[in-house]
């Protein structure tokens, strides 16, 4: 447990270095902030930091589209020469 507790110590250091040079902030203030569980409106996220912009559906190509990652799986799967690609590995 204690071993568990270390490494989720070192993750949460790390996530918020990470989060301290993407946005400018400092760690004291990314590490007061992720204490509680925050929810942001995307123009929140912009004036926090988190994200560039806003996209919207009305962007046409540069929109976020919605991918089928079975269809996408299966053909990787196929390209590679494999069987199912929902199946799960030998272990060998």
């Amino acid at each position: 447990m204690w071993i568990k507790a270390k490494e989720l110590e070192a993750n949460s250091e790390y996530y918020i270095e990470l989060l301290a040079k993407g946005t400018g902030k400092s760690k004291e203030e990314i590490a007061k902030d992720v204490q509680r569980t925050r929810y942001f409106q995307p123009q929140d996220a912009i004036e926090y930091g988190l994200a560039d912009k806003i996209m919207h559906s009305m962007d046409g190509e540069n929109a976020y589209k919605k991918r089928n990652y079975d269809e996408i799986r299966t053909q990787r799967a196929l390209r590679r020469g494999g069987g199912n690609p929902q199946a799960a590995p030998s272990g060998r």
